[in-house]
């Protein structure tokens, strides 16, 4: 994963993590600021020869405006209260 990301107003980029397959562990976005709109997120097997292998999960943003951006992610289980992990990607957004 990429601490930063470059784009450009109106283009769609990409923000993967890792994942633990079987934990029930997910990423989620935790702030997402305006002028970033989510458009999609998928996951992925990484390892399909081994059972429980990592995943990566896929995040699909599109940037509305320019400027400088965080979108922060966090790593957890939907029915725990906290999470294990957070991860904070900058995203410049030029015209």
């Amino acid at each position: 994963m990429a601490d930063e990301v470059a784009s450009e107003v109106g283009r769609v980029f990409d923000i993967e993590l890792r994942e633990p397959a079987t934990s029930g562990y997910r990423w989620s976005i935790v702030s997402l600021p305006p002028g970033i709109q989510l458009v999609d997120e998928r996951r992925q097997t990484q390892d399909r020869e081994h059972v429980g292998g990592a995943l990566s999960h896929t995040f699909q943003l599109k940037a509305t405006e320019p400027g400088r951006y965080q979108v922060s992610f966090q790593l957890k289980r939907q029915w725990e209260a906290e999470g294990v992990d957070v991860k904070t990607v900058k995203v410049s957004v030029r015209a």
